[in-house]
């Protein structure tokens, strides 16, 4: 299966489209029945809010309806950016070898896009879209908004089956405590009048 080049899907919604209009979700088909977007928790940092979407699309088209359906919930249409990547493979009419069109978009997060469409190549993901949305809070992250960003990604790969990656609240199990050996010394008790005092 040989990789096409990159497509923006950002690019490719509608240019009437407008996240943040009251009835943006009312105006758009649904999604197929079988079409699941997998939301992994909100996760702070520095006053920042990041969330991982993670669906499974047939092609660019239902691709692109899915990031509609993201970005027009509720607080999705007043994310500062939503981060995207994916592959979708696509059938050859002949005996050639399938296509497999992919790409990323860091929507003004560069380089967060590629960095999550690194982690489908990782695990071999095939007819996923991978978004994560961020709300800025004002406060500067530098790079660590890249670590949230891919965190958030792999908690959203995990609840699409793909659990063998390290995830973000990883706690390494505690290596019990060594027995100390306590040894006791006796204090010499100082005589008076012909006796002896212990230990106190």
């Amino acid at each position: 299966m040989r990789p096409s080049a990159s497509r923006l899907l950002h690019h490719l919604l509608p240019p009437s489209f407008k996240p943040s209009h009251p009835n943006a979700r009312y105006r758009m088909p649904p999604l197929p029945p079988d079409t699941t977007i997998r939301v992994s928790p909100i996760h702070s940092e520095k006053r920042s809010m990041f969330r991982g979407h993670a669906v499974r699309v047939r092609s660019i088209d239902e691709a692109v309806l899915a990031i509609q359906h993201i970005i027009t919930q509720k607080k999705g249409a007043r994310a500062t950016h939503h981060i995207l990547a994916y592959r979708i493979s696509k059938p050859s009419d002949d005996k050639s070898p399938a296509t497999l069109l992919e790409g990323s978009d860091c929507n003004g997060e560069p380089p967060a896009g590629k960095n999550l469409l690194e982690l489908l190549r990782k695990v071999d993901a095939k007819d996923l879209l991978l978004v994560v949305t961020r709300w800025y809070g004002g406060v500067p992250m530098g790079s660590d908004r890249f670590r949230a960003i891919n965190a958030m990604g792999k908690e959203a790969l995990k609840l699409c089956g793909f659990g063998l990656i390290q995830t973000m609240h990883v706690t390494k199990p505690k290596s019990p405590p060594k027995p100390v050996k306590v040894i006791a010394r006796a204090k010499r008790g100082k005589k008076r009048g012909g006796s002896s005092h212990g230990k106190r």
